[in-house]
């Protein structure tokens, strides 16, 4: 993939990034904590719902894609299951809307059910074009379709959102309209495609070859989203909306960091199995491990030194958030790096070791959760899911090393766990913690990290190669 196209691609997330930045303080102003509490639980059932409606086929399209000619066959073989676990959820909701609302949201509101139902229809439409835009490498309109629902939330907030009463349903109003504005760019961009679209006996036949495949990606995509909605779900079990809102601002806010994890999941897998076909692999992957652990590191500290600055965009109620998004920024940043550490695990197909090191992430998550978050709230499930996504990182490459080729290990989990432990610290201490404690502990990681990946630095800060024309990622 050239520069040009990886620019393209890197475009909608740092948009999508620049946007949800600001709608972060926005929503945090204009909406009660209960009702961002509310809001994430909305985005992270849709998500869940998303990853089990496809059972795997979104990413055995993208694993197959190249191996067959009939693109908008392989397109109706992934759209089986999810069209079926709609009309499944229509038929669920029309019988008990009120009670689906009760269950999420704490309230006795029909209408909010629908809601859900339409976002995740939403939610299943954009990654269903998202993948035939992302297989074609057409990186511009991916880039629309990316940062256009973020923009039209900024929008919609600001300049409507003032003239209407401050309630969920206003919000959630917000979200889905602007989910569905993704959909007319991506719609249009794809007409080829989904207009061809037939379920017929090709289809379907290339469905149960794929699904040999994609039941374990399924069950282990569902593990990791999962592993990362626990927190949500044990704060609305087992304390507060407000907690649960404090929370989703601060994994929201961390969520500007997963710029760097869209960007690099959207470029690395096709890069990484194509020059696996031609035989040509190690040796980019050992490279883009070394400068994907350099700049981890980095952004690690860059989080922990300047998180301080959140107090001065963030209402007083959410003052603690300076210090939890150290601990949320973890799941972004290990799991950009898992991509790497781990790709053995993908270019084997053995993918039944990720299956088991989510799970066994998944349970230690439930538990920590169920420790720590009546006692500490909103602290206890950061410093759970933080310690899980951990755990997670370490497995699946350990795994990747043992099933495809190993390689030395100790510098990068060194880092992490260092990292991980700091982030505790910091959220631990806060309460007692000086104004320059918890950037100097970052401070002084971030030089750490500098001089342990110095090779990967001077690498990445060398002029490239004059034989290198293409500008293949790594």
């Amino acid at each position: 993939m050239r520069v040009s196209r990886i620019a393209q691609f890197a475009l909608g997330p740092i948009v999508a990034a620049a946007a949800g930045a600001i709608t972060i303080p926005v929503v945090a102003w204009h909406y009660e904590a209960a009702d961002v509490g509310r809001l994430n639980i909305l985005q992270t059932t849709a998500s869940l719902a998303m990853v089990l409606a496809f059972l795997g086929l979104d990413q055995a399209y993208v694993r197959e894609y190249h191996e067959y000619r009939t693109k908008s066959a392989i397109f109706a073989a992934s759209l089986v299951p999810p069209v079926a676990l709609l009309i499944l959820l229509t038929f669920v909701t029309a019988i008990w809307p009120g009670q689906i609302s009760r269950l999420l949201f704490g309230v006795d509101e029909p209408m909010w059910a629908w809601g859900v139902l339409a976002t995740i229809a939403t939610t299943i439409a954009v990654r269903s074009l998202s993948l035939v835009v992302r297989m074609e490498e057409r990186g511009l309109l991916f880039a629309v379709s990316q940062s256009v629902p973020k923009l039209a939330l900024v929008a919609a907030v600001v300049l409507i959102g003032s003239l209407l009463p401050s309630t969920f349903a206003v919000l959630m109003v917000f979200f889905v309209s602007a989910t569905m504005l993704a959909l007319v760019p991506l719609a249009i961009g794809t007409w080829h495609t989904w207009t061809r679209a037939r379920i017929d006996g090709e289809s379907l036949g290339l469905m149960r070859r794929m699904l040999a495949y994609s039941v374990s990606l399924c069950l282990a995509s569902l593990a990791s989203v999962s592993l990362a909605a626990v927190g949500s779900f044990a704060l609305r079990g087992r304390s507060t909306f407000e907690e649960l809102g404090v929370y989703s601002v601060a994994v929201s806010v961390a969520g500007v960091a997963t710029v760097i994890q869209s960007i690099f999941s959207i470029v690395w897998a096709p890069i990484l199995y194509r020059r696996v076909s031609e035989g040509v692999h190690v040796e980019l992957v050992e490279k883009v491990r070394d400068r994907g652990l350099a700049i981890v590191a980095l952004a690690f500290a860059a989080v922990g030194t300047f998180s301080w600055t959140l107090d001065f965009i963030l209402p007083n109620e959410y003052s603690s958030v300076i210090y939890l998004v150290i601990g949320t920024v973890a799941q972004p940043l290990l799991y950009t790096l898992s991509e790497i550490t781990s790709a053995g695990i993908g270019v084997t197909r053995r993918t039944s070791f990720a299956l088991v090191a989510t799970v066994v992430a998944l349970a230690a998550g439930i538990g920590l959760n169920l420790v720590l978050v009546p006692p500490l709230g909103a602290s206890g499930s950061v410093i759970a899911a933080a310690m899980s996504f951990w755990l997670l990182f370490v497995m699946k490459t350990e795994a990747s090393a043992r099933i495809w080729y190993r390689y030395p290990r100790v510098r990068i989990h060194l880092l992490m766990g260092l990292a991980i432990v700091l982030a505790i610290v910091s959220i631990v201490i806060s309460d007692e913690a000086g104004v320059v404690t918890v950037p100097a502990i970052w401070v002084t990681y971030g030089v750490i990290g500098l001089v342990a990946c110095r090779r990967a630095w001077i690498g990445m800060l060398r002029r490239p190669a004059p034989d290198d024309p293409k500008g293949e990622a790594g």
